[in-house]
């Protein structure tokens, strides 16, 4: 949802009785553009082992970020991990450089692996539950490993604005 300038996140649960209640209200630092559910929790146990099972939901938004949030908990301060988005230290260091008298044409700096536009779609591998795709306005879709928080592959042959991806279901054997 949506009011004046402010997003949020409202996940609303149906009693037995039928009853429609608000879960959680989670307020979102930009404009939502694509929600994907996942049950892969976004860490590995200690042994490095994925054996969890969880309620996650992927956003993505105007920002090249995508927040992943844990629906498990009641009320979350914060996402429980972030896909990519502008690395904030390396902007800190630029405006103490551009600070220091220097004019220069303010670049944004991105974490490895990250979408330089808008995330405009999210589709999540109920096979490879680790799996997330995503399709940004920088016309690239990127394969994220959300255990390791990591971008695995990047496809840059688009040329324009990817606003919709989706994973092939095939199965295998008869």
């Amino acid at each position: 949802m949506t009011e004046d300038e402010f997003s949020h996140l409202e996940v609303q649960l149906l009693s037995d009785d039928g009853n429609l209640y608000v879960h959680h209200d989670i307020t979102l630092p930009d404009f939502p553009l694509s929600l994907a559910w996942l049950d892969c929790p976004p860490f590995v146990n200690s042994d490095g082992a994925q054996t969890s099972v969880g309620s996650y939901v992927a956003v993505g938004t105007f920002s090249p970020a995508i927040e992943i949030w844990n629906l498990d908990v009641l009320d979350p301060l914060e996402p429980t991990a972030v896909l990519g988005g502008i690395d904030k230290r390396a902007k800190t260091l630029q405006q103490k450089k551009s600070s220091s008298g220097k004019k220069g044409k303010k670049q944004k700096c991105y974490l490895p692996g990250s979408h330089q536009g808008p995330v405009m779609s999210l589709s999540w591998n109920s096979t490879f539950r680790q799996a997330l795709a995503s399709g940004s306005a920088d016309s690239t879709v990127k394969i994220w490993d959300v255990t390791t928080q990591a971008c695995s592959f990047t496809m840059n042959h688009h040329t324009d604005k990817v606003q919709s991806v989706s994973w092939h279901h095939m199965r295998h054997g008869c």
